[in-house]
């Protein structure tokens, strides 16, 4: 759907009148409708120019909809369109949540992987490359273990007096610890 300068309800009109599709016919049959029909059910403002086709929030372009007509719309909006987020939106109003976000998260991938967005664009991910890394925090489950861990604590070795230091938040859990512990010069024979 092309929003050509279409800023009130009658452009509106003519451009649906023009397209002269299933959707513009469902639409157009829906706005001549007196809103007392639909007082006692349960209904939802839909975009008739959808917000991913950059459709205003504004009264012209929306109409309450029952909300099995709201996915019809939608549906119909894809047949007509192609437009793979109003098959996500009809199948969520459905009640198929997860193929619905599903839908949506494929051609969100789809879109970001195509235009080189975020985690896509090689030169982004060479700047946080090259970004100092934080340091993750400690998760062990038992307090007095994840306060030494955060503090920081030395291991001193009694038969070579060696001293194993381990920084403050240096290891987030003790497998860390014996990492560290073992990768030590004077742990060599230990190994």
């Amino acid at each position: 759907m092309i929003k050509q300068n279409i800023n009130n309800t009658q452009k509106l009109i003519d451009f649906l009148t023009k397209e002269n599709n299933s959707y513009s016919v469902f639409i157009l049959s829906r706005l001549d409708r007196k809103s007392t029909d639909l007082d006692k059910q349960k209904t939802q403002l839909h975009h008739i120019i959808p917000t991913h086709q950059l459709g205003p929030n504004l009264q012209w372009n929306l109409v309450r909809l029952t909300i099995e007509k709201h996915a019809q719309a939608h549906e119909l909006l894809f047949e007509n369109y192609q437009n793979v987020y109003d098959l996500g939106a009809s199948q969520m109003l459905r009640g198929q949540f997860k193929e619905g976000w599903e839908t949506i998260r494929q051609k969100t991938l789809e879109n970001r992987r195509n235009n080189k967005s975020d985690r896509f664009n090689s030169e982004i991910q060479r700047e946080l490359g090259k970004r100092p890394k934080k340091q993750r925090a400690c998760y062990a489950r038992h307090p007095y273990i994840k306060a030494a861990l955060e503090r920081g604590f030395d291991l001193f070795n009694k038969e070579s007096g060696s001293i194993v230091k381990i920084g403050p938040c240096e290891c987030n859990h003790m497998v860390g610890v014996i990492d560290k512990l073992m990768s030590h010069p004077d742990m060599k024979n230990e190994r």
